[in-house]
Formats: structure tokens, sequence, C-alpha cells
């Protein structure tokens, strides 16, 4: 019974969900797909990211701490985002100005437009000295391009080059943060933002604390056969293909080389904890179990939930995966405890403006 109440609730927002549908205007650019998809396969993660330049607003006082807001150029031309989609921005919120502790970089889950969600999150996570750098993703919100209804995507190529660019800014982010003087950084996510965090850490060359709530290895059955696919207007992308059946097969086969095990495990996979749901019906949780092998010395965590249930009702457990993430990250890697780290936020985020 408590099985079938936690897929029901996955199905409930999977109708919610079906309106807009995506990709109105079929695949897009499917030459921009395939040099895309050849970019993620010959990926090394020992190519350096750039360093960003942070245009940072005012502090803003609130309740038991402190927020900002910033933006920087998106470090992905070879992307050709839309114009609306090539300016950043993210929020920032610390205990203090000067806060000398860990930072956490929170990645977007399908549809996550602006910073409020994953901003009740933070403020809990600074109670406990970890503060949080919250990325708005191109094609979302303020980055959203004209003609795009809310958070449906286009096109295919669009998916792309969201999630890849997702992948690229937040290894910059985390470069520059490490670059400035940070010395002990991680990055979570849910469901979307959880796998976009998985090839996050796999792709940076230094150890992170790694939380992927919500994740999957690989995103093919996601879009292709599981309830996910039920948002997609396969009906437009049968246009582009002669057939639905051969639309499924172009998108599967642009799909099988985006998996996060293709890449080496991160430098600690130790400071890994992947938080997986058993009765999700987005995500196969078998998906888990294969990153988790994958990536020996991490963590598997079961809820039992579903994809929606296992977000909204267990709060406390994402919440603790986080936290310990950096504990994970302090004990495998050395140096002072995250309550300890000096690191002077505000002058050094000053300082590259």
């Amino acid at each position: 019974m408590r099985a079938r109440l936690h897929r029901f609730a996955d199905d409930l927002a999977t109708g919610a969900l079906r309106v807009p549908r995506l990709y109105p205007d079929g695949f897009g650019s499917q030459l921009e797909i395939e040099r895309i998809v050849e970019h993620i396969r010959r990926y090394q993660r020992s190519r350096r990211p750039p360093r960003l330049s942070f245009k940072l607003e005012a502090w803003n006082r609130f309740a038991g701490g402190y927020t900002r807001r910033g933006s920087f150029r998106s470090p992905t031309l070879h992307l050709r985002l839309p114009d609306a989609s090539r300016t950043a921005r993210f929020e920032l919120i610390q205990p203090k100005p000067d806060h000398s502790g860990a930072v956490v970089l929170h990645l977007a889950a399908s549809g996550e437009m602006g910073f409020f969600a994953r901003r009740l999150l933070a403020r809990q996570l600074m109670r406990v000295g970890i503060a949080s750098f919250i990325l708005e993703n191109p094609f979302y919100g303020s980055r959203r391009p004209p003609g795009q209804t809310h958070a449906a995507l286009r096109s295919v190529r669009d998916q792309f080059a969201m999630n890849f660019a997702t992948v690229e800014e937040g290894r910059a982010i985390l470069q520059t943060l490490k670059d400035i003087g940070y010395s002990h950084l991680g990055v979570t996510g849910y469901s979307q933002g959880g796998v976009m965090a998985a090839f996050c850490a796999a792709l940076t060359d230094f150890p992170v604390a790694v939380a992927a709530r919500g994740m999957a290895d690989s995103v093919t059955d996601l879009f292709t056969r599981d309830n996910f696919s039920q948002i997609v207007l396969w009906d437009r992308l049968a246009m582009d293909c002669g057939s639905e059946q051969r639309a499924r097969r172009v998108f599967r086969r642009a799909l099988d080389v985006v998996r996060v095990s293709q890449f080496p495990p991160p430098h600690c996979p130790e400071a890994a904890i992947l938080l997986a749901s058993r009765y999700d019906r987005f995500i196969d949780p078998a998906e888990a179990r294969v990153l988790h092998q994958h990536w020996k010395g991490s963590e598997l965590r079961w809820l039992t939930a579903g994809h929606v249930t296992g977000l909204f009702l267990n709060v406390g457990q994402h919440l603790k995966t986080i936290r310990d993430s950096f504990t994970r990250l302090r004990n495998h890697v050395g140096g002072a405890g995250s309550s300890t780290i000096r690191v002077p936020a505000l002058p050094l985020m000053e300082s590259i403006r």
C-alpha cells in the first residue's frame, strides 16, 4: 500500500507537468546535438575551467544570516546559448558577510525557476556553518529565452545545451571558489540537479563533497521510457524523424553517451553520498546502484518514497546528506573542520568584481 501511494504521487505529478510539454520545435539542429554529444564523449576533467568574474550586489540581512545576488558571463560560447541565457545569475546565502565556513553549490531540478526552493535548504544549512551558492540554470527564470513557455524547452538541442552548460558553469564556479581561497567545497542537487551535481563532481580536478539526490547514472530511460518521457511532445519529434519509434531511437542514441560512469570517479568518492528513492517512477532506482558501484567508497542511502515524496517528505534527510558529505570530505582530505575554515568571503568576492 505504501509503495502504491508513493508511485501514485509521481503519476499525479506527471499529469501536472504535461502542460506545457517539452520540445514544440522538435529536435532542433541535430548537427549541434551531435557536436555536443561528441564534446561530452571527449571530455577530460584535466582541462581547467576558466576563472569567473563575479559581479556582486550589496549584502542584504535577514533573520539569521545574509544574502546577496550576483552574476557572471557564462563560459560556454561554444554552445551558442541564446542571448538571454548567456549571463548566469546566482544567489549567495551565508551566516555573515565574512563567512569562514564551507560552501555548497546548488544545481536546479527540472523546471526549477529562480532560487526559492533551494533557498529553503540553504537557510537551514547556514545554521550548521555551510554557505550556499545557488545557480540559476540557462533557459530557466531570468535566463529564459523569448518564446519559451515557463520551463518547457523548445527543442532537444536546447535540452542538451542547458545541461552541458550547467555542468560547465558548475565546474567553473567550483574552480573559481577554490582559486580565491575556499578549501572545502561541495555540490548538490535533486533529480536533474542531482545528475548535474554528479557530473560536476566527476569532472572537477580536486576533491569536493557531493550530495547527489534523486540522481541517475544515465538519463536515457528518464527521457525515453519512464514517467518523465510522457512530458515530451513525441508527435512533434516524430515529424523530424518519420515516426515516433524512430524519434525515440534517435533520442536514445544521443543520450547513451550521457552517463556519469563514463568518467572516472570523483577525486574523493568517500565524500560522495547518493540519496535515492525506492519507489521512484521518474528515475529507475537501479541507476543509483550503478553509480554507487562505479564510485567505490561512496555511500548509497535509500528513502522509502517516490520521486515527489522523496523530496517533499524527507527534507531532514536531504539536509543531513549534504552536511554529512562535508564531514566525509574533511575526514578524508584533511584540514580544518567546516566550522573553523578561515575564508574571508567578502574581501575575496569583492576582489574579483
